[in-house]
This record gives structure tokens, C-alpha cells and sequence, in this order.
């Protein structure tokens, strides 16, 4: 419990107990004799509670033979949602060219591949943490795991 009047009574400034009353609070203490910036505790709770709901990491790396991209769950949804509408696109080109014949073939290839690469994505990220996505370059041989 952190008291406001015992830390005057030392000689600390009221503006700086405050401002320690309010971050005590925002760390889980209990405060008397202060003034806590409510609207700021609430402000740091919202935002910790966003982070909270992303689990695993963002990064990349290349170990000289191969290259590992890391994406946090928020990211690997993110991306199947983009996934999802380029192969929505994709059949929806092959749709309106179909009575042409001219691109139909290419644009149900790309949807059927993207939509093979989705469900391949959303296998790797069942567990909730993100996803691992590893590739060897040049080649185009692409496989993931969950983190």
C-alpha cells in the first residue's frame, strides 16, 4: 500500500506522488492519500490487455542457408485474411474470364495455390502462438510449424 500523506510528510513533491500513486496502480498496488490519473490507468490497461492477446513473435532471420520469418497470432490472421481474399480475387477473375478462356486457367491455378497455402497456414497456427514460416533460398520449397 502506497500512502500519498506519508510521502509528503517526507517532503516529496505532490505532482511527483501523484505520478508515482498513478504508475503503482497501474502496476497492481493499492494507493491512499493520492491522486491517481484514473483515465491513464485505464488508457495502460486497455493497451496491456491488446498486447496480451497477440502470442508469439515478429521477427526474421537467415542462418546462411535458411531464411525463418516469425509472425506473432495477430500477424498469422492478418495474413490468412489476406490469403483468403487473393483467393477470392483470383476465382473471381477466373469467373469473368472463363467465357474467354484466355485467363481462366491462370486464375483458378492462383486461387486452388492459394487456397492450398491458407489451409497449410492454418494448420501450422492451430496452437494460437503464431507461426514459424522457413523457406531455403533460391528454391521455392516453403514450409511452416506453430511457435
Amino acid at each position: 500500500m502506497f500512502d500519498g500523506a506519508a510521502a509528503r510528510a517526507a517532503g516529496a513533491d505532490a505532482s511527483d506522488i501523484d505520478d508515482f500513486a498513478t504508475g503503482w496502480v497501474i502496476a497492481g498496488g493499492r494507493v491512499e492519500n493520492a491522486t491517481v490519473d484514473e483515465a491513464l490507468v485505464k488508457k495502460v490497461q486497455l493497451s496491456a490487455d491488446v498486447a496480451r492477446a497477440c502470442s508469439g513473435r515478429n521477427r526474421w532471420d537467415y542462418t546462411g542457408i535458411q531464411l525463418n520469418i516469425y509472425l506473432n497470432s495477430c500477424n498469422t490472421t492478418r495474413l490468412l485474411g489476406a490469403i483468403g481474399a487473393g483467393a477470392g480475387g483470383a476465382t473471381l477473375v477466373g469467373i469473368v474470364t472463363a467465357a474467354t478462356g484466355l485467363g481462366a486457367a491462370a486464375a483458378d491455378a492462383l486461387a486452388g495455390g492459394l487456397a492450398i497455402a491458407g489451409g497449410v497456414l492454418t494448420s501450422c497456427s492451430a496452437k494460437g502462438r503464431g507461426v514459424a514460416i522457413h523457406n531455403i533460398p533460391p528454391g521455392p520449397v516453403v514450409w511452416c510449424n506453430g511457435q
